[in-house]
């Protein structure tokens, strides 16, 4: 498994998915570690009724790929799994609001998988990632991707960025101030697109090339790694067409 992202993020926490989705299927259950999580965004759900259903609404709502509930009623969501799985009989403990379903261990978690990603980071490559330029990152309400990744920032380049949000399946990707890379699942709802010329820092790895600017991100997206059916989808009507009676073909 890929090396978990570091733990700190930066964002806001959206609500949980309301609408209608295709059920999370059940992957297993996965160890989980202090230092290195196996999934990176801990939820803010109150653990004394979790359960499944409602763990899973909240992952689909902030649009991570798995669900994974520990310890009774802990909920994380997150774009990959960072743990290797382990026997189901190490999830045992069952969900504070629903007993008869089984919200992990320990140290392990039970984890759900949203069926509607067609691609993991293991099918992508990064030329999956195309720019859509430069964006805003100054709001008070968070980041514009929540997730630091640790790229070391002397050396940082576009690909390098690339690279380490791909791994952790981060269908968005983004440089800023030269030397940093932020990852994220969806964007902040108040970011804006600017013009080119405000990402004006060369990426210290890489002089030739920009990495954002002040506030500023060069902002890359894998569609691949994102949801065909994010929430809130809704599959387009089908037309019947009126079959008609046609005489024999002659030749």
């Amino acid at each position: 498994m890929a090396a978990a992202m570091p733990a700190l993020a930066w964002n806001v926490e959206l609500p949980p998915c309301l609408d209608k989705f295709k059920p999370f299927v059940k992957s297993g259950c996965f160890q989980d570690g202090d230092q290195s999580p196996a999934l990176v965004y801990r939820s803010s759900l109150d653990q004394g009724s979790m359960t499944v259903e409602k763990c899973v609404a909240e992952c689909k709502g902030n649009g991570f790929r798995y669900a994974g509930l520990k310890y009774y009623g802990v909920c994380f969501c997150g774009a990959t799994v960072n743990g290797p799985q382990v026997d189901d009989s190490k999830c045992s403990f069952g969900c504070s609001g629903n007993k008869t379903e089984t919200c992990g261990g320990d140290s392990t978690l039970s984890i759900w998988q949203d069926p509607s990603f067609a691609k993991g980071p293991n099918d992508v490559n990064l030329d999956a990632y195309k720019s859509l330029g430069c964006f805003t990152d100054q709001s008070a309400k968070g980041r514009t991707l929540s997730w630091p990744a640790a790229v070391d920032a002397a050396t940082l380049t576009t690909s390098k960025c690339l690279a380490a949000c791909e791994k952790q399946g981060f269908p968005f990707a983004g440089t800023e101030y030269g030397g940093e890379c932020w990852c994220g699942v969806v964007l902040a709802n108040d970011t804006a697109k600017v013009g080119d010329a405000e990402c004006n820092i060369g990426c210290r790895g890489d002089g030739k090339a920009t990495c954002g600017g002040a506030s500023r991100l060069n902002l890359y997206v894998a569609k691949e790694l994102e949801s065909l059916e994010p929430c809130g989808f809704q599959a387009p009507p089908t037309t019947t067409v009126a079959a008609t009676t046609k005489g024999p073909h002659l030749l």
